[in-house]
């Protein structure tokens, strides 16, 4: 089970992390960030097969897998930018954190354009 040592890895570096943020935060920050690292790294695997099985479904269906691609880039953009700004706030710096979320919207709408433009173009020729 995927889940208990993703878990597993969590607990430990939240627990390490709080014992050393007292004596050296530095350290202690260190020590949560690559609890994330290493969390995230678990998670390659799952995230390759979710991958094939959509390219897979695509080919099947006949859709343009450029869609499934902007999808999965917009899946991206808010996994990273989530991930850096929970790293940012952990820090204390909250503010930064914020402008990342806000970063990472403008970067989603922005990536969406092509999917937008085709549902009004496709909305266009139905009327």
């Amino acid at each position: 089970m995927e889940i208990l040592k993703i878990v597993s890895i969590g607990a430990a570096g939240t627990i390490l992390s709080a014992a050393l943020k007292k004596e050296n935060p530095q350290f202690a920050m260190i020590v949560s960030i690559a609890a994330g690292v290493i969390i995230f790294i678990e998670l390659l695997g799952c995230f390759s097969e979710i991958i094939t099985e959509l390219y897979s479904m695509t080919n099947e269906s006949g859709i343009d897998s450029g869609y499934i691609s902007m999808i999965l880039k917009i899946t991206g953009i808010a996994y990273i930018s989530q991930i850096g700004s929970e790293i940012c706030k952990d820090a204390g710096e909250g503010a930064i954190g914020t402008k990342i979320e806000i970063a990472g919207k403008v970067l989603i709408a922005a990536t969406c354009l092509p999917l937008i433009t085709a549902l009004f173009g496709t909305v266009m020729d139905l009327l």
